[in-house]
């Protein structure tokens, strides 16, 4: 038996825990996802309303419940076909969920917790600073959670470009005034002066920032940043 996750009041909680003593009662395991948000990461803002999940919520709660059927009942996954019309709408619904998400969110700190293992690739320009810099210890790690692996206070007055997907570094160049290219299927990524050029669209200016354009599982551009260190931590025009 399982409960999935929602926001549940005293007494709901109550009636919870009654139903649950009782299905245990009758040796049926009982699996309360209300139970598992920390395990699970399982934000209401992010992951689904107060009662459903969307599409990052459900995948959350079905990767649990799929790993107790391995585990538990001896699920066998290793056979599975397949679809792939399935996994181009799976795709296409879950870009189109953290569309809307990203574009809600005027906070930096919360953005960039929406897209730590999010399975997009970014590409990324800096230009350093021998001044001050408002890349703290916690915007760093921050940072550097989200897969963007630079220490940007021991490095803080290196320029570099760098293409990212989910803590991979798949190109990475230091120098000034780069111009290079980067082709990931059929996403052409261009860095030209600190600016990013994405299939001969230019998504960010080449001012003296920290430059990131998100690209979604199906080559789209999602969203680009331009933040602005130099002062306090912050989204340019977001």
């Amino acid at each position: 038996m399982v409960k999935t996750p929602f926001y549940v009041t005293q007494q709901e909680y109550n009636i919870l825990q009654y139903v649950k003593e009782y299905v245990q009662s009758k040796d049926i395991q009982f699996i309360d996802f209300n139970d598992l948000y920390e395990e699970l990461n399982f934000h209401f803002d992010q992951d689904g309303d107060i009662w459903h999940t969307n599409i990052r919520g459900s995948t959350k709660v079905m990767n649990k419940l799929i790993d107790v059927l391995k585990q538990d009942y001896h699920l066998d996954t290793k056979n599975i076909t397949k679809i792939d019309a399935y996994d181009s709408a799976l795709d296409q619904l879950y870009n189109d969920t953290m569309e809307k998400l990203l574009q809600s969110i005027d906070d930096i700190y919360n953005y960039f917790d929406y897209i730590q293992k999010s399975n997009f690739i970014f590409a990324v320009s800096y230009q350093g600073t021998e001044g001050y810099s408002s890349i703290n210890e916690y915007e760093n790690t921050m940072l550097n959670d989200a897969g963007i692996q630079f220490d940007f206070i021991k490095d803080k007055n290196k320029d570099f470009i760098m293409v990212t997907k989910n803590d991979q570094i798949l190109f990475y160049e230091e120098g000034k005034e780069l111009n290079k290219e980067y082709v990931e299927n059929s996403t052409h990524i261009t860095f030209n002066s600190n600016s990013i050029i994405v299939n001969n669209k230019q998504e960010t200016s080449n001012e003296s920032r920290l430059n990131i354009v998100i690209i979604d599982t199906q080559g789209r551009v999602l969203d680009s940043l331009s933040i602005d260190y130099s002062t306090v931590f912050w989204l340019e025009n977001k």
